[in-house]
């Protein structure tokens, strides 16, 4: 070899040093897979095709960017990372970043609604439990004379102002009695000590009741609603009728040819006495088929549904078997209603009844008690029978009857 072609080799061999030197570290170059006599084998069945693509790249100098969604954002948590929305993720950012204050602020308006949420439900079981005791207006809200005043039950939602006025002062005075305020917002008596008993609604409707001797209500058979068919007819075919047959001054109606001055009858049964206010229907009277005030009632004694009288709805639907004058003019009801005078509840006195002499002959002794604990209990309040409320009766949106502005007597 001559000495020129010793040059130029050395020549080649240095340029491919020095191309060597500059390429990047770690490519391997046209790498020919490694190539199986057999592949890989499988038991009972042939091998699985060959991999050609064996080309290994390391350290490529290349800078990977990954495809960022703005909708997620990427947080650590215990033990690996994880993918969260990010309105949600900024909802728990904005929360864990509350102040002290904030957090109690947010949990008292929590605890408001849902007190509030519980008012509602308990309005609206009282307008069934207690729909056929009288109703009065205090303060520009709707209460039930219950327990014959021993106990108002509200059936209206007070605001939250209203409220916080009431906490401050938690007795009111009412039809010349000082009523305590309880955390249920019931209204209870002060400084009287004997009651009466209140009648079973259902044994008072109807002359029976399932519970029986189990009931905590009382079961006067005298105070039960009288028979139509004896009233109209004079007479009653049915032997087991559980209603009354005897006619007094508080299971019977108004004579409506009275009221015109056109009653002719000598022997007469209804009630011949003008009410005072005639455009009223008695609640207890219509509902319950009797009425303790009897003639000194000052309301008219009828079969009208006294919530449609005023409101033209009715939150019975169609269970109500009363009447339901469509072309009845609501106008004097309601004014009538709005200007009471609470001395038209006169509630009965008590305090000096015996057996020998009570207010009404029909009272009997076993009604009336002298325990504070008669009315002081809330266990009578939440046993309600939610069954009396009729799959078509009228519920507002907020849980309500729809005749929330309704004051029936």
């Amino acid at each position: 070899m001559s000495d020129m072609n010793l040059l130029e080799e050395i020549a080649n061999l240095r340029n491919s040093i020095k191309q060597y030197k500059n390429s990047p570290k770690g490519i391997i170059a046209n790498a020919q897979p490694y190539r199986s006599a057999r592949g890989f084998s499988s038991r009972g069945k042939r091998g699985r095709p060959m991999i050609t693509n064996r080309t290994l790249i390391i350290n490529n100098n290349t800078t990977t960017t990954g495809t960022q969604n703005p909708e997620f954002v990427s947080t650590v948590s215990t033990g690996a990372r994880k993918l969260i929305n990010r309105n949600i993720y900024e909802k728990e950012l904005q929360t864990k970043n509350l102040t002290k204050e904030e957090k109690m602020e947010a949990l008292q308006r929590a605890r408001q609604k849902n007190l509030l949420k519980k008012m509602q439900t308990r309005i609206s079981k009282n307008q069934v439990r207690l729909d056929l005791v009288d109703r009065c207006m205090i303060s520009g809200h709707l209460y039930a004379i219950s327990r014959f005043g021993a106990k108002l039950v509200p059936l209206s939602l007070l605001s939250e102002e209203e409220q916080a006025q009431q906490v401050e002062n938690s007795l009111t005075e009412w039809n010349g009695n000082i009523y305590k305020r309880d955390k249920l917002g019931n209204l209870k008596m002060q400084g009287v000590k004997v009651f009466l008993k209140e009648q079973c609604r259902y044994f008072q409707k109807t002359g029976e009741c399932s519970r029986q001797d189990t009931c905590r209500y009382f079961h006067n058979p005298a105070k039960v609603a009288i028979c139509k068919n004896f009233m109209l007819r004079g007479s009653c075919l049915k032997e087991d009728c559980k209603f009354t047959h005897e006619v007094n001054e508080h299971n019977v109606p108004h004579c409506t040819f009275f009221l015109k001055g056109t009653c002719k009858n000598e022997e007469c049964q209804y009630l011949h006495v003008k009410p005072e206010y005639n455009q009223l229907v008695c609640r207890p009277f219509a509902i319950g088929g009797y009425c303790l005030r009897g003639k000194t009632c000052p309301f008219i004694h009828d079969f009208q549904c006294p919530d449609y009288q005023i409101s033209k709805t009715c939150p019975r639907g169609k269970n109500c078997k009363l009447a339901h004058r469509v072309d009845a003019d609501t106008t004097d009801a309601r004014i009538a209603i709005n200007t009471l005078d609470p001395k038209v509840f006169q509630l009965p006195d008590l305090t000096n009844a015996t057996s020998e002499g009570n207010i009404d002959p029909r009272i009997k002794r076993e009604e009336i008690v002298e325990e504070e604990m008669y009315y002081d209990s809330d266990e009578e309040d939440a046993d309600i029978d939610m069954n009396a409320l009729d799959d078509d009766s009228v519920i507002s949106e907020n849980g309500l009857n729809s005749n929330k502005d309704f004051i029936s007597i």
